[in-house]
């Protein structure tokens, strides 16, 4: 029997709970029988501000992922050469999976973006996207863009609880010696630590 799935992709560099409030809380509220995080391979938006590779954010996504049965990691953009982009990720997945519903769950600090990802057109007419809050900030009300994708964003938009945290802060925290430990998943702070990642 088939299953709705929750994709919510990222550079997770590194992951934190603000991720993680997100993806479990837009679960609840849709009703996806499962969320399935995807570190990217390489960030189309940012090739050159990713710090950790990609095997070390993939390892810490499946560290933040191990206390959450609902939550699964899939690696497939970090196996794939070259940028990662969500339209070959649905165009693998789909065929692989055919009972499952696929969506895609995004942060609204995404969603600026978003219009400038590949292929968008084919992306909103293969899946649902949904859209929860990372910041205080109104950011859709704000956005412009093509009215298609706009519609589709705003449909999509969803009340979560914002838990506001950045992954830039938290590195430039690690970078002065500050804790990170209410910020953090407690198995990526240990990561973190015992390899020196951020310092």
């Amino acid at each position: 029997m088939g299953k709705k799935i929750g994709l919510y992709g990222g550079t997770f560099d590194p992951i934190h709970n603000g991720h993680l409030n997100l993806v479990l809380d837009m679960k609840e509220i849709w009703g996806f029988d499962e969320m399935w995080l995807v570190p990217t391979g390489v960030n189309p938006f940012k090739i050159d501000q990713t710090v950790a590779s990609a095997e070390h954010r993939l390892e810490m996504t499946r560290l933040a992922a191990l206390d959450f049965p609902e939550l699964f990691v899939l690696d497939l953009e970090v196996q794939r050469e070259g940028i990662s982009y969500a339209i070959d990720t649905l165009n693998e997945l789909m065929p692989a999976y055919p009972d499952h519903e696929f969506a895609i769950v995004i942060g609204d600090d995404a969603a600026t973006g978003f219009f400038r990802w590949k292929d968008v057109k084919q992306v909103i007419n293969l899946v649902p996207i949904y859209v929860g809050r990372r910041s205080c900030q109104k950011i859709l009300l704000d956005l412009e863009g093509d009215s298609e994708v706009l519609d589709v964003l705003k449909k999509g938009y969803t009340e979560t609880k914002i838990l506001e945290i950045s992954s830039t802060d938290i590195r430039n925290r690690l970078k002065r010696g500050l804790s990170c430990s209410h910020l953090l998943p407690p198995k990526v702070m240990d990561y973190i630590s015992k390899i020196h990642l951020y310092s």
